[in-house]
């Protein structure tokens, strides 16, 4: 990464949205590439993506989350103390720089110290559970849902209600 911070930029540009909408999407397990640049004094490759991520057309992004529970091996029924698969909705809410995304975003709420303005954060580990969140990042990510993600949601969340902001 020494030798090309211009391509250390550009994967810190592919993994900073993917960390916006899940911050489990880090490039190295629990950490991130930039974490590891930083710790690493590699202030060149760092200087560059802050430059360009300063330069990108960025959205900000309502995101909804389900978690559902895994079958028990033995019952086949649904088991909420153990983690299923999990099926996400993404839909772009406003486009612009990333102040004009930043203040869209802090004119709605007070988002966390990760970007996020948390709307529903069911209790973690009991399932199912739902997370709903609005954060800005980069543009560019497709809207996505399932065809039957809002029937789950209404089902588990008891509302289907999108953020008409």
């Amino acid at each position: 990464m020494r030798e090309s911070p211009d391509e250390a930029a550009i994967a810190l540009l592919l993994e900073a949205p993917a960390i916006a909408l899940n911050p489990r999407s880090k490039l190295f397990g629990t950490h991130s590439l930039l974490e590891r640049l930083v710790a690493d004094g590699n202030t060149l490759a760092v200087d560059l993506f802050h430059a360009r991520l300063a330069q990108q057309p960025w959205s900000v992004y309502e995101v909804r989350r389900l978690h559902f529970a895994a079958r028990g091996k033995e019952s086949g029924r649904p088991d909420p103390l153990r983690k299923g698969t999990s099926w996400r909705s993404v839909r772009t809410l406003h486009t612009g720089s990333m102040n004009d995304a930043c203040a869209w975003l802090a004119g709605r709420g007070y988002a966390d110290d990760d970007g996020r303005l948390w709307l529903r954060q069911d209790l973690p580990d009991v399932y199912p559970r739902a997370e709903h969140f609005l954060v800005a990042t980069t543009a560019g990510i497709a809207p996505k849902a399932r065809p039957s993600f809002g029937q789950q949601w209404q089902r588990i969340c008891g509302d289907d209600v999108l953020m008409d902001l």
